[in-house]
């Protein structure tokens, strides 16, 4: 555990900072998360969109359908394991 020191009315203290990197790391986890749902939304209502107006085509399906398969790939080993 790392000392930091803080000015206190009493001068300089050094205190422990017990949670250094850990919320960096949710942070950036949570906006992580937050672009991926905002992506996929986006990418969905596009898709949505193409297709209602017959300008969706075998190339614009294959990253889709790609990115679906290792994206979602989690799903599949659940069903292995009984988790349904």
């Amino acid at each position: 555990m790392d000392l930091v020191s803080y000015d206190t009315t009493n001068g300089p203290e050094l205190r422990p900072t017990r949670f250094a990197g850990r919320t960096m790391d949710l942070t950036l986890f949570a906006v992580t998360r937050a672009l991926d749902v905002m992506v996929g939304e986006l990418w969905s209502q596009r898709r949505l969109r193409k297709i209602a107006l017959g300008e969706w085509s075998n190339v614009s399906e294959g990253p889709s359908e790609y990115l679906h398969q290792t994206t979602d790939s989690w799903k599949g080993r659940q069903t292995n394991i009984g988790l349904d």
